[in-house]
């Protein structure tokens, strides 16, 4: 989660004055919906599917052997992208399927960071 806000608040700083940068997340097996107002469009700033704080924080379900607080897929950021970017509304699956597994036997999530820009 640190490591998501610090790009979060990178990406806010090196855009104008003028974004406001959203953050979403759904557990694993869940479907994520991200949407901009009329005659906007979403930027994706940064993607995370995988798990970066612990299950008591987030995602908190029963217990599971091992939970890596490490993991994040490399196609985070691009499969998001892939179905998010330029639209006014998407919706991402949480799930091995979409990202693969970075961390096998430990319950994931998605979190996503993002700026609704206006439509040239």
């Amino acid at each position: 989660m640190k490591t998501l806000l610090v790009i979060c608040a990178l990406a806010a700083f090196f855009l104008s004055s003028d974004a406001v940068i959203r953050q979403k997340y759904v557990c694993e097996n869940s479907i994520l919906y991200i949407s901009c107002p009329l005659n906007y469009k979403i930027k994706v700033m940064c993607s995370i599917y995988g798990r970066t704080v612990p299950r008591t924080q987030r995602c908190s379900t029963t217990p599971i052997r091992y939970q890596d607080t490490t993991c994040i897929a490399q196609s985070s950021v691009s499969k998001v992208r892939q179905y998010c970017e330029g639209k006014r509304s998407c919706s991402v699956r949480a799930s091995n399927s979409v990202f693969g597994d970075p961390c096998v036997g430990t319950r994931k999530y998605l979190d996503v960071c993002y700026d609704c820009v206006k439509k040239c």
